[in-house]
């Protein structure tokens, strides 16, 4: 279980209550944080003055790039989204965070050998959003099944490739969100399940979760949707 980037596992959006309820089933759980690399800079930093987000800031129109290196993250996520706190996404430092993350990952899945039974990756965030990447480009030994919460990367390029990507996945996926959701992670639900569609992808299951603020307080529910899931799937 991988927490969100910047979320404690224990604070009141950590993963902790779940891991709880899921070692109650039966479950045994490895619950790691995320990578502590930021690839946001901070927003305190000042703008280069031929930068495309100092263009904005003055009423100028903004060229986007083509290079994928040159993407514009949006931060804090629409819903909240300012003009003056738009900030270039640190590429170096992302691509290092997925690194480690994918460190994180190998070491858990040698612990999770000792245990019999199958092995499920549950990620909540941008560690979600990371997860689905990484296993769409086969870069780490694909797991049982993986369950993503609420996904998304607070950049609207690549948040626009969640959907291709989840299609992309070779292991079945629950993908799990709510209404209460930043609105990077909403704006891409119902392309995520399109795309699922199309790619005639097998045992992809899309829920919303209702009625809940932050996982503390849906962890029951949660566990129960995850365990409905993996009795269908035969487990």
């Amino acid at each position: 279980m991988i927490a969100e980037s910047g979320t404690s596992v224990i604070g009141q959006n950590g993963l902790r209550p779940l891991a709880t309820q899921l070692n109650d089933l039966g479950w045994v759980t490895i619950l790691m944080p995320a990578p502590d690399v930021a690839f946001l800079p901070s927003l305190q930093e000042p703008l280069k003055p031929d930068s495309p987000q100092s263009a904005e800031q003055a009423g100028g129109e903004v060229t986007e790039s083509t290079s994928a290196k040159d993407e514009i993250a949006e931060f804090p996520p629409p819903r909240n989204r300012s003009r003056s706190v738009e900030s270039q996404l640190n590429k170096a430092a992302f691509l290092k965070h997925e690194e480690e993350l994918i460190a994180l990952l190998q070491e858990s899945a040698t612990r999770a050998a000792n245990y019999p039974g199958f092995f499920l990756v549950i990620a909540q965030g941008t560690s979600a959003a990371w997860m689905t990447k990484i296993y769409a480009e086969k870069r780490l030994e694909t797991p049982d099944a993986l369950v993503t919460i609420s996904p998304f990367w607070p950049d609207r390029k690549l948040n626009d490739t969640l959907p291709t990507l989840i299609a992309q996945t070779p292991m079945p996926v629950l993908d799990l969100y709510s209404e209460s959701d930043n609105e990077w992670s909403l704006q891409t639900v119902k392309h995520r399940e399109v795309s699922a569609i199309k790619a005639l992808k097998l045992q992809y299951r899309q829920r919303k979760m209702l009625g809940f603020t932050n996982i503390n307080h849906s962890s029951l529910y949660l566990s129960k949707e995850i365990y409905g899931w993996t009795s269908y799937m035969g487990w």
